[in-house]
């Protein structure tokens, strides 16, 4: 495990409470031997080395700290037109920093510009300079400061962080590194200098590198130089990646290598923001031991599915460099209603592309803040059902890991890294269009290769100038390719463009999409030995153009180019044409099938996943021979296979698949492959375990302790259905939940859901994805209503965050600052009968504080009731005809972000603005109770909850409640607040679940249900339906299933399988008292052959649900209006609502197999 200092933490980092803590796990680990990763920092990005902000409550970066020395750094411009002849000023009140060049380029009539005219005005700056003739562009290049990043291509900066962060670990553990403590990772580091990177000193840098000064070129990095644009840009990248490597990547893994540990973590991934941030990912991240990468598709993709691409990257940097492990920060952010076989698809589609190393994130020490539930969630530890059964998840990904990381990675096609085009084609900090056009060909390329099971590395330029050429084959490391394919390029090395065709010539087999190169670094555009290349290798001029999907060239000796316009699929059919794959689906479908292949000595290793929700039988050609077997990575047990067919050209065999199932099949060449008929196993017998079953909900009972069974249990009621009135009866319609209690350790109140208002306070922060952007400091709210007649009397009661303007029919009706005193308004004059419309612009008086999420990942602000932008407003409406209508803030209204023209009045189109967003109804934190004048509170007040009880419910404990309360069951009154009685016995129901009501009368909105109620529970009768109708909608846990049945039959003559059919989630199998297995994912099958007996039997089943059940409702109220933390309690939990859906569905069968 990594120990992560998050966001929330509470403990001062790097102080001596934080270094004894340390200490105990570094103790505690070594005891069980454990191993306890080091994480550099706290929260994220690596580097500062405490907090970036000095009032986040934890102490300020001692990086940082030091001074702007150690302050990230930028290189911006500003520019000014002018046509001479001409005199100007050159005065530039944007430029605030240390000034590096001031410069005047000629302007073509094509918007481009001529550096060999370049005027240095340096010296002029604050005068006036005479324009020439033409027209020019005036630049200054200024360097700025970030204050809440560090300077990553500083050394000295790196330095420092090194000297307070990893010193310190070694200072204190050092006799534990390279055992307890394995190696340490870095987090999301990345240069933020906008729109170019800099430091300190680049200029002298770069003149020593590259033997040249770059500030007269400095215009080339904004705008089209012609010819040497290219040269200027890639030379400017080159220096930067440079600078990073020896700074950081360099520096730490040089001080973790003498140490004796390995460094590991991850940086962008993407193109084609590297060039920016990065400038060239394989070169900064090969200084890593064990290179790494996150994984975002778990947080940001839904349906759940792992791209390739960040995955892919980071495992061929491994390959090429020689390093057997390969990290993945895996499945973090997937949210509370992720289930374990989705976590399994997760695991097995990372292992496909490489992955060796899987950091599951994360484990959460506590949620006990909202700060720390609502923090990229899942938490896989104790909080969560299925941390019971956490090692099975590990053994089966470890199994695969270990596995996985012997031998040589096995694969026959690279794509090369089109870095340096991509350097050429980014212009002031942005990728151009052609940049993106490259990097979502070069996706494209590797994700359509790996949908049709073509296994690829991606190739550096710089390796393959390395690579040894022989028979038509590149070697780098321990990989073999025999395939090269080009992305989109603009731009090549003339080296690599030479290595090219010394491959080609050599037999190898090319393929190029799109676009030829036609520049390079060293001479810059037009360079005809990059022309000259091309040809001869694809018999096409690097700019011609032609009209054919596929131009196909060949050299004597074998070797083949071939030029694809535009259709990438055309890559899969010249690859199977030209040298075939290495592993062929003949049926069954190419759909989500992932597959790995590796060589241990001689024995050829198969990894092979479906990535489907459904069973599949798979007939597949491997291009291995010999002897087969199917390991099995959930229980490592060995199979030997039969094959239907094995010659020269491989070997073919029929595999089955379950949803989400992998299987590793093993060839040993040395062993003669079985061809002959398998003898198909078949169902002789079938027994259905049908009718009614027992049934006990476990609530914590069974978290930690391994057993069959319940007696009894106690379970609380924390949520319950609830409204208020003046003393009536309840309305059916207007029941809505609430939570009892804040947190565990709060008592309940009234006052924390009770209020007059109907309305909800409403925002745009849903239209967002995810809902995370709540800082808007402006918005325009619109609701268009319809009155049938004339009107006798109407008030509006309104307040907003911050000020407000309210507009009815176009016409100013009020205004207000002061949302603790909600305004109301009478809008009489300004409405009519017919149709009419009601507007609100809402502005922030108080700015956005600067959200820490940002950088450290807490995922929200630290705000304030004046920091979150909002609108609340209720009204009426009193026709002549005695109709009353009633106008409430709420998700019907519209809004948006700008204001445009006649936004107010009654003819706007607001089609294009989005629906409100409802932040909830008062008393919502952080805003609590206000006062409606036109409808106060009136204590006395009657509340009315409700709950159904849950299946079993035998005894009911004595509420605790500060009023007048009467309890009834099932609409008999059982007990009040005048009787004596600490517990109520509930009659058993045949057909349905009891109901418990309560009746309170309270006066102050402290009193109220102050805890949630305590019911006891026994085995009850069910048949096998959902949990929601045993009233437990809310629950998250454990229930335990029982039943008895007797089997007929000699069990150790035969084998006799347990079939559960559907299950929501995870099922412990305990047969006559015996457990047998635990059940993760599908198929929810196991052999109970050896704990049968012939004639009466027992069946245990204990279910585990998600911890989405419980999360639905159980938001902090100091955030349930939040976006961000709303976002996982609610958006996120919904789109999974299915896998709501909790308990044991069948049907369940024991099948007889010979």
């Amino acid at each position: 495990a990594f120990m992560h200092a998050r966001a929330s933490l509470k403990t001062e980092y790097l102080s001596q409470r934080w270094w004894e803590i340390i200490g105990h796990v570094v103790r505690k680990a070594k005891q069980l031997g454990f191993h306890a990763w080091i994480y550099d920092e706290y929260a994220w990005p690596s580097g500062p080395a405490g907090s970036l902000f000095k009032d986040s409550g934890q102490p300020f970066s001692k990086v940082l700290a030091e001074g702007e020395a150690n302050w990230g750094k930028g290189l911006n411009y500003g520019l000014k037109r002018v046509s001479g002849p001409d005199n100007v000023r050159l005065d530039f009140p944007e430029a605030s920093g240390k000034i590096e060049a001031v410069l005047a380029v000629r302007e073509t009539s094509e918007g481009k510009i001529k550096l060999e005219n370049t005027e240095n005005l340096r010296h002029k700056l604050g005068n006036f300079w005479q324009v020439p003739p033409g027209k020019w562009i005036i630049l200054i290049f200024f360097q700025y400061s970030l204050p809440h990043r560090i300077d990553y291509l500083n050394p000295k900066t790196v330095a420092k962080f090194i000297e307070v962060t990893h010193e310190a670990y070694w200072a204190r553990y050092g006799s534990d590194f390279g055992s307890v403590i394995p190696g340490s990772f870095f987090d999301e580091i990345h240069n933020d200098g906008r729109p170019f990177v800099w430091t300190e000193g680049l200029l002298d840098r770069f003149q020593e590198i590259k033997g040249y000064d770059l500030a007269p070129y400095l215009p080339a990095l904004v705008f089209d130089a012609g010819k040497i644009t290219d040269k200027i840009r890639c030379d400017y990248f080159d220096v930067i990646t440079t600078l990073y490597e020896e700074a950081w990547f360099s520096q730490l893994g040089r001080w973790c290598e003498q140490h004796g540990i390995s460094l590991t973590g991850h940086t962008e991934e993407w193109l084609p923001d590297q060039a920016i941030s990065q400038g060239d990912y394989f070169r900064t991240i090969r200084h890593l031991q064990i290179p790494g990468a996150d994984n975002h598709c778990f947080r940001y993709r839904y349906p759940r599915r792992i791209d390739p691409i960040e995955s892919k990257v980071v495992s061929s940097v491994a390959h090429l460099e020689g390093k057997r492990r390969v990290l993945s920060e895996a499945m973090g952010g997937a949210g509370w209603a992720i289930t374990p076989q989705m976590l399994k698809y997760g695991a097995n589609a990372l292992l496909a592309l490489g992955i060796n190393m899987i950091v599951p994130h994360g484990f959460f020490y506590d949620t006990a803040t909202p700060e720390a539930m609502d923090d990229y969630p899942p938490s896989w530890f104790y909080q969560n059902p299925y941390w019971k059964y956490f090692k099975n998840f590990a053994d089966y990904i470890s199994r695969l890991s270990y596995l996985l990381s012997q031998g040589q990675h096995v694969c026959d096609v690279a794509v090369l890294y089109p870095i340096t085009s991509i350097w050429a084609n980014t212009v002031a900090g942005k990728p151009t269009d052609m940049a993106r056009r490259i990097a979502d060909r070069y996706h494209q390329i590797i994700r359509t290769l790996l949908a049709k099971q073509i296994d690829l590395d991606v190739v550096h330029e710089d390796h393959l100038n390395r690579a040894k050429i022989e028979n038509g084959c590149i070697k780098i490391a321990d990989e073999t390719y025999r395939v090269l394919i080009l992305p989109p390029l603009t731009t090549l090395h003339r080296q690599t463009a030479e290595k090219i065709e010394t491959f080609f010539d050599s037999g190898g087999i090319v393929f190029s999409v799109e676009t030829l190169p036609s520049a390079s670094p060293e001479e810059g555009r037009d360079d005809h030995k990059i022309a000259e290349a091309m040809l001869r290798i694809f018999g096409l001029d690097s700019v011609a153009e032609t009209d054919k999907a596929i131009v196909s060239h060949e050299k004597e000796r074998g070797g083949k180019a071939f030029f694809i316009t535009n259709d990438i699929t055309q890559i899969i059919s010249g690859i199977k044409e030209t040298i075939g794959t290495d592993i062929q689906v003949l049926s069954g479908g190419e759909r989500e099938f992932q597959v790995l292949h590796r060589k241990v000595d001689s024995r050829d290793i198969y990894f092979l996943a479906n990535g489907a929700p459904e069973a599949r039988e798979m007939i597949l050609r491997f291009r291995a021979q010999g002897r087969s077997e199917k390991w099995d990575p959930e229980d490592g047990s060995v199979h030997e296979l039969t094959a239907l067919d094995s010659d020269s050209l491989g070997t073919v065999l029929k595999l089955d698949f379950q949803p989400h199932q992998a299987w590793v099949v093993v060839f040993d060449p040395h062993q003669v492959a079985k061809i002959q008929q398998a003898k198909k196993e078949q169902v002789v017998q079938e027994q259905v375990l049908d009718g009614a079953w027992d049934f006990i909900v476990a609530p914590g009972v069974l978290d930690k302790v391994w057993q069959p069974s319940v007696g009894s249990s106690k379970i609380a009621l924390p949520v319950m259905d609830f409204q208020w009135t003046q003393g009536e009866p309840p309305v059916e319609e207007a029941w809505k939940q609430i939570k009892v209690c804040d947190t565990n350790q709060a008592q309940g109140s009234c006052g924390r859901y009770l209020s007059p208002w109907r309305a909800k306070w409403i925002t745009d922060c849903k239209n967002t994805h995810p809902r995370w952007d709540d800082n808007a400091d402006k918005l325009f709210f619109r609701k268009n209503i319809s009155i049938p007649d004339s009107i006798e009397k109407a008030w509006l009661c309104l307040t907003a965050v911050t000020d407000f303007s309210l507009f009815v029919n176009g016409k100013l009706a009020a205004s207000g600052d002061d949302w603790r005193h909600p305004q109301t308004i009478d809008v009489t004059p300004f409405l009519r009968q017919g149709e009419n419309t009601i507007a609100v612009a809402v502005k922030k008086r108080t700015p956005t504080i600067e959200k820490e999420s940002e950088l450290v990942g807490v995922g929200m602000a630290r705000a304030t009731a004046e920091t979150i932008i909002g609108l609340l407003a209720e009204g009426e409406i009193l026709t002549t005809n005695n109709q009353m209508l009633s106008i409430t803030t709420d998700s019907s209204w519209k809004v948006f972000r700008e204001q445009e023209e006649r936004w107010n009045q009654e003819d706007f189109d607001d089609r294009h603005w989005f629906d409100a967003w409802e932040r909830g109804q008062p008393p919502l934190q952080p805003w609590g109770s206000l006062p409606l004048p036109m409808r106060p509170l009136r204590f006395p007040i009657t509340l009315w909850y409700r709950q159904d009880l849950p299946l079993g419910t035998k005894i009911i404990h004595r509420p605790k409640i500060k009023g007048d309360w009467l309890l009834y069951v099932d609409g008999h009154e059982m007990l009040s607040s005048k009787d004596s009685g600490t517990t109520i016995s509930v009659p058993s129901r045949q057909k349905s679940l009891s109901q418990i009501m309560l009746r309170v009368t309270v006066n102050n909105l402290t009193e109220g249900l102050i805890e949630p109620i305590t019911v006891e529970c026994k085995p009850a009768r069910t048949e096998l339906i959902p949990w929601s109708e045993m009233g437990l909608a809310w629950y998250s846990g454990r229930g335990v299933y029982s039943k008895e049945f007797s089997f007929t039959g000699e069990p150790t003559q035969q084998k006799v399988f347990l079939d559960l059919g559907r299950v929501k989630h995870m099922v412990e199998v305990w047969v006559n008292g015996k457990l047998v297995s635990v059940r993760l994912w599908e198929p929810y099958q196991t052999d109970i052959t050896a704990n049968m007996v012939n004639g009466k039997n027992r069946l245990d089943l204990v279910v585990s649900n998600l911890l989405a059940n419980r999360m639905r409702w159980d938001i902090y109220d100091a955030v349930a209006g939040r976006g961000w933390n709303r976002y996982w309690h609610e958006d996120n939990i919904e789109r999974d609502r299915h896998e709501l859906t909790s308990g044991l569905f069948g049907p369940v069968k024991i099948l007889v197999i010979k």
